[in-house]
C-alpha cells in the first residue's frame, strides 16, 4: 500500500477506551503543536453537528483522538488537536466545522466564520472522552449482541434508505409514527 506520509503511518491500531481503532484520514493540518483533520464528503451530504454532539457521528472526534495520539508519538511532543471540519465536495464545496475549540479561529479555523464550537480545550476534550465511551459501548453491546432498533429519527434514517420497505425500524415504531415514504412525500 502507499501511504501519502509515511510518517504519519501507524502499525498498531490506536487504543481508545476498550477498544482500538485504525483507518485512513483524508488530511491533517498541522500548525505548531496545534492541528485540525478534514474528511472529503462526496455523497449528498455532511453529518450535522448534532450528530457529533449526540454520539451517531464519531468519525471526527475518533478522528481527532487518533492523531493526537500517533502525531505524539512521531514527533515526541505533545500534539493537540484544535478542530475537526468536513468539506463536503458536491454540489457546491462547503467547509463546516463539526467539533474544535474557538480558541483556534485565526490558526486552525477560519476567524470569520461563526462555529459553535467548544469554547476551550478541556471542554474539546470532554467531547473526544465522551465519543471514545460511545464508541466502547457501541462496541461492548455489538460483541453482545445486541442491536436494538432504536432510531433517533425514524422518518429521516427510512427516507433515503434502499431497503426500508422491508427493514425492522417499521414494524417497531409506535402507530402513527410511520416514516414518510417516497408515496407519500409525492402525494403532499
Amino acid at each position: 500500500l502507499k501511504y501519502s506520509d509515511p510518517e504519519m503511518f501507524s502499525e498498531t491500531p490506536v487504543p481508545a477506551g476498550g477498544i482500538f481503532l485504525q483507518g485512513k484520514i483524508d488530511r491533517i493540518d498541522v500548525a505548531g503543536d496545534t492541528f485540525r483533520v478534514v474528511d472529503y464528503k462526496t455523497g449528498s451530504g455532511i453529518p450535522a453537528k448534532r450528530d457529533v454532539d449526540e454520539g451517531t457521528s464519531l468519525q471526527l472526534p475518533l478522528y481527532l483522538h487518533c492523531a493526537e495520539t500517533i502525531l505524539s508519538d512521531k514527533t515526541g511532543r505533545t500534539m493537540t488537536g484544535g478542530a475537526g471540519l468536513y468539506y463536503h465536495l458536491q454540489p457546491d464545496f462547503e467547509a463546516a466545522a463539526r467539533i474544535g475549540n474557538n480558541e483556534f479561529k485565526g490558526t486552525l479555523l477560519d476567524p470569520n466564520r461563526r462555529f459553535k464550537l467548544a469554547d476551550n480545550g478541556v471542554a474539546l476534550r470532554e467531547q473526544i472522552h465522551a465519543a471514545i465511551a460511545r464508541a466502547d459501548g457501541y462496541a461492548d453491546r455489538i460483541s453482545r449482541g445486541h442491536f436494538p432498533v432504536e432510531p433517533r429519527d425514524p422518518a429521516r434514517v427510512c427516507r433515503n434508505c434502499d431497503f426500508r420497505r422491508m427493514c425492522r425500524i417499521r414494524t417497531r415504531m409506535s402507530p402513527g409514527s410511520e416514516p414518510a415514504t417516497d408515496e407519500k412525500r409525492d402525494r403532499n
